[in-house]
C-alpha cells in the first residue's frame, strides 16, 4: 500500500511539473498609427486656356506641409520632394498629346524642363534639372522650421508650340521670348552642338503637318514625396 501511495505521489509531482513548465505569460501591446498625407497642393488642375504659338506664359501652384504634419506631430519637420510628369488621361482613357516638350518648371529657384516623352503611356518621367545630370528629377524640400520654405511655389512655363504648316524659320523672330534659363535647359536636353546661345531662335516644339487648330494637349505634374526627416 505504501508503495502504491509513493507511485501515485510521483505521478502527481510529474504532472505538476509539466503544468508549471507549460504556463507561459501573455502581455498585450496595443499598436495603432494614424496615417496622413505629409503635403497638400493648392490645386489639382492648371489650365492655360487658349494660347498662341511662341507665347511664353506661366501659371503657378503651391505645395504645402499638411495640417496634420504641422499640428499633430513634432517628430519630423522636413519633406523632400521631386517633380515628375505623367501622361494625362482623357475621359475615353486615351492619353492627351504630350505637352512636355513645351513645358518648363521653376520651384524655389530650381529650374527644370519636361522634354520629349520617353515613356510608354501611362508612364512617368522626371523633370530635367539644369543643375543635375541628364534626366535627374528636379528636387526641393519643404520645412516647417523655416517660414520661407514652408510653402513651395511651383511655376509652370509654357513655350507654346508652333504649327509646322505655318512656321517659317527664315522670317520668324531670331530670339524667342523664352527666359534665358529655359534656353539653357532646352540646349541641354537636345544635346549635340546646341548651346544657350544658338538655340534662342528655335521653338521648343513644332506640331506636325496637318495638326488641326484648337489642338488640346496636356500632361499631369506629380509632386512626389521622397523623404521625411528632422532637419538640422
Amino acid at each position: 500500500m505504501k508503495k502504491v501511495i509513493l507511485i501515485i505521489t510521483a505521478i502527481v509531482m510529474v504532472a505538476s511539473g509539466v503544468a508549471a513548465v507549460s504556463a507561459y505569460e501573455a502581455h498585450t501591446i496595443n499598436v495603432i498609427a494614424k496615417v496622413e498625407n505629409a503635403i497638400s497642393v493648392s490645386t489639382n488642375a492648371t489650365d492655360f486656356g487658349t494660347v498662341f504659338p511662341e507665347e511664353w506664359v506661366s501659371e503657378h501652384f503651391s505645395a504645402n506641409l499638411s495640417g496634420s504634419f504641422c499640428d499633430d506631430q513634432t517628430r519630423v519637420d522636413t519633406v523632400n520632394i521631386t517633380v515628375w510628369a505623367e501622361w494625362k488621361e482623357k475621359e475615353d482613357t486615351t492619353p492627351y498629346p504630350w505637352l512636355g516638350e513645351a513645358l518648363y518648371i521653376m520651384a524655389n529657384g530650381n529650374k527644370g524642363y519636361i522634354g520629349a516623352n520617353i515613356t510608354a503611356p501611362f508612364g512617368a518621367q522626371p523633370a530635367l534639372d539644369i543643375n543635375g545630370a541628364q534626366m535627374q528629377a528636379l528636387m526641393d524640400n519643404i520645412s516647417g522650421t523655416n517660414d520661407i520654405l514652408d510653402s513651395l511655389l511651383v511655376y509652370l512655363y509654357l513655350d507654346v508650340p508652333v504649327f509646322e504648316d505655318f512656321y517659317n524659320e527664315n522670317t520668324d523672330v531670331p530670339d524667342k521670348p523664352r527666359a534665358d534659363w529655359a534656353d539653357a535647359l532646352l540646349a541641354k536636353a537636345w544635346g549635340g552642338e546646341w548651346t544657350a546661345a544658338n538655340i534662342i531662335g528655335e521653338p521648343s516644339m513644332k506640331l506636325p503637318p496637318d495638326t488641326p487648330q484648337g489642338y488640346v494637349m496636356g500632361l499631369d505634374i506629380k509632386i512626389q514625396v521622397v523623404d521625411i526627416w528632422n532637419g538640422p
